[in-house]
């Protein structure tokens, strides 16, 4: 009996220890964070198949994270999480394309679906982008960095021309040849096979032919129009040449400014006396203001009767020219003589809208009824429209003035006052002329001054090759420009009586290295361009508020280099205005006002560094303190003196009790003396 009661003591002992081993183990149990699969696949669908492949990689083989698509054509990148725990994932996508479809599959798997476009922000001019994948069990996270690079498709530009014109022999044909490319290039046009008597110029795009009668015929002309890209387009004219008519009206073509009054000829040939004509034209009254009629010194200017009126029709003014060279008194004036010249003068003042800039401008005959654009002879003979030639002309609005990019018109194309000049322009603090207007064009899309211009201009300055040189610039101001080496950064200070409004920095060198370049606190708010072309690394500086980059009290920006040899620096007034640049260098100098930088990474898990700089030239009382969103005080990370110089300081993501704070939004501020600077971090578990 007391042997088996025995047993059964033992038994339950052994029964209670399993017990708590197995409470114990499960309390031991953490719970742990999703994890991202190393494949990432990119598919890649061609607007002309719609048929999707995989582009880098396969569904078996693929553990890429950067992806590439052409302009306009669909990428798809899909991604996946699981949970070592069984949990449920859900996911997320952070710094995505506005026009991106992000679709969380429930399965722990996400697809991005982006076409980027051919210009703008989010094409191929904005390479790489950056995504940040999240994947979240709910109380713990991971990210997958994924970059994708757009390649630029180049699309061919388009021809716009006449496809078929008549002129008769002994007579000159006139028409303009345009050429618009989609992807915002500049464009050259070129005549393949033109008449040995013709002549093309490729700036305004006129094209000029007086045919003879051994030309009488049809004539094909091929234009062609190719981007810098290797695009090409062809388009043909057809001309037909006609024999010389017996009697020919032709409107002259000039030349003028915007905003000038132009003159032009209406000239006529005949090989018969002419002692009378009824001329009507029509011209567009938005962009010429009517002046009058003249036959001073013309072949009609002794005519005994001559009038004109104007009339509207429709959205056209027309000109009722009627002249007579004999009227029945006792004053006898000869006819006109078979001959060729002006009989009259039409005189218009010229708009000043710069979108017209570079276009030609018809001048017209108009045939309201058949008397209409008719002569007679000293006899009285009529003579009707079909035996009379009619040559249109018009006006080239002052397509030889234009220097694209030129926006500040200092006669230098493409530097930082033009940016600077047609930011302020877009801000609203600013006007611009209307040749500045015109120049304004940069990307040559026929519309003046826009946003996209500015993209452009940007675009150019910063993938340049040239900046201009200080001393070849006599127009502005003196500014010193102050560089400074100190242990762990360099520093590039302003000092000008006058505002600054932007800067470009060129860094010269063979295998040079430009890193960590950071605007100071005052210079946040600027926007900043950089780009490594060859041996050059550019920085554009400048804001599109106009607002003036900080000076003297603190540097522009700091940054580090290895195997830098010269620096240029081109600076512009808030107007764009370039200012003559004194360059000194200075060693060991720490920089005179206290920064706080932007912590990195940024999301981060778990810990995030800050770095900070105190100036002076004595120990001051230092204090960094980390704060949530409601204000309340996390962790002071510093309190104390500290010497001039660069410090960083690690947060490990816990409170002053040693205890994980959660995810979300928090602040760090800084505070030395009178200086007080705070930003914002996010943690992401």
């Amino acid at each position: 009996m007391k042997k088996g009661l025995f047993l059964k003591y033992i038994i339950s002992i052994l029964w209670l220890n399993s017990t708590l081993t197995f409470a114990v183990e499960a309390d031991l149990r953490t719970n742990l964070p999703p994890v991202f699969d190393p494949g990432v696949y990119c598919y890649v669908i061609e607007p002309d198949t719609l048929q999707f492949g995989p582009q880098g990689g396969s569904l078996e083989g693929g553990t890429f994270t950067t992806c590439y698509v052409g302009e306009s054509e669909i990428l798809e990148v899909y991604v996946h999480a699981t949970d070592p725990d069984g949990d449920s994932v859900s996911i997320s996508v952070l710094n995505a394309p506005p026009t991106a479809l992000f679709s969380d599959l429930g399965d722990g798997g996400a697809s991005l679906i982006w076409a980027p476009e051919f210009t703008g922000p989010w094409s191929s001019a904005q390479n790489p982008f950056e995504l940040f994948f999240v994947a979240s069990d709910g109380s713990l996270s991971c990210q997958l960095q994924v970059m994708i690079n757009v390649i630029n498709v180049n699309r061919n530009p388009e021809l716009i021309l006449p496809e078929s014109s008549q002129v008769a022999a002994g007579y000159e044909l006139v028409f303009q040849v345009r050429a618009e490319d989609p992807d915002l290039e500049e464009i050259a046009i070129s005549a393949l096979n033109p008449p040995s008597q013709a002549s093309f110029n490729q700036g305004s795009g006129m094209f000029c032919w007086a045919p003879q009668l051994a030309d009488t015929g049809w004539w094909s002309v091929t234009f062609q129009a190719t981007d810098p890209s290797g695009g090409v387009c062809f388009k043909e004219a057809h001309i037909r040449v006609t024999p010389p008519p017996t009697y020919s009206l032709s409107l002259g073509v000039e030349e003028s400014l915007l905003g000038s009054i132009v003159n032009v000829p209406i000239d006529l040939v005949n090989s018969d006396p002419i002692a009378g004509m009824e001329l009507l034209i029509q011209f567009d009254p938005t962009v010429f203001t009517f002046l009058g009629v003249s036959g001073q010194g013309s072949r009609t200017e002794n005519w005994e009767y001559s009038v004109y009126r104007e009339k509207t029709w429709g959205l056209y003014q027309l000109i009722k020219i009627v002249g007579i060279a004999d009227t029945p008194d006792q004053i006898v004036t000869a006819p006109l003589l078979p001959d060729s010249g002006t009989i009259a003068y039409l005189s218009f003042k010229v708009t000043t809208d710069p979108y017209l800039n570079g276009l030609l401008i018809p001048l017209e005959f108009f045939s309201f009824d058949f008397t209409d654009n008719t002569l007679s002879t000293p006899r009285g003979q009529f003579i009707p429209q079909e035996n009379v030639d009619l040559n249109n002309g018009g006006v080239l609005l002052n397509g030889a003035n234009t220097l694209v990019g030129d926006v500040n018109e200092n006669g230098i194309p493409f530097e930082v006052g033009d940016a600077v000049r047609l930011a302020a322009y877009l801000s609203g603090t600013i006007t611009l002329s209307p040749q500045q207007m015109i120049n304004a064009d940069v990307n040559q899309d026929g519309r003046m001054a826009t946003l996209a211009d500015l993209i452009f201009l940007i675009r150019h300055i910063v993938e340049g090759k040239t900046v201009p040189e200080g001393e070849d610039v006599t127009s502005g101001q003196l500014a010193e420009v102050r560089i400074t080496d100190g242990d762990f950064q360099t520093w590039v200070w302003l000092d000008c009586d006058k505002p600054v409004g932007g800067a470009l920095v060129i860094f010269e060198g063979e295998s040079m290295k430009v890193e960590n370049l950071q605007l100071s606190p005052g210079a946040q708010d600027l926007d900043l361009y950089t780009s490594q072309v060859g041996d050059q690394f550019r920085v554009l500086i400048f804001s599109p508020q106009a607002k003036p980059l900080p000076a003297r009290a603190e540097p522009l920006f700091s940054f580090q280099e290895e195997g830098v040899d010269t620096i240029q620096i081109s600076l512009a007034d808030q107007e764009g205005k370039l200012l003559l640049v004194d360059q000194k260098y200075e060693s060991s100098c720490l920089p005179a006002k206290f920064s706080l930088y932007q912590n990195y990474p940024n999301p981060f898990n778990p810990s995030t560094c800050i770095q900070y700089f105190v100036g002076g030239d004595k120990p001051v009382k230092v204090s960094l303190k980390i704060y949530n969103v409601v204000g309340q005080l996390v962790k002071t990370l510093v309190d104390e003196e500290k010497s001039p110089g660069e410090y960083e300081e690690m947060w490990d993501s816990k409170n002053e009790k040693n205890e994980d704070v959660a995810s979300g939004v928090y602040f760090y501020k800084l505070k030395i003396s009178d200086y007080v600077e705070t930003k914002r971090m996010v943690l992401l578990k």
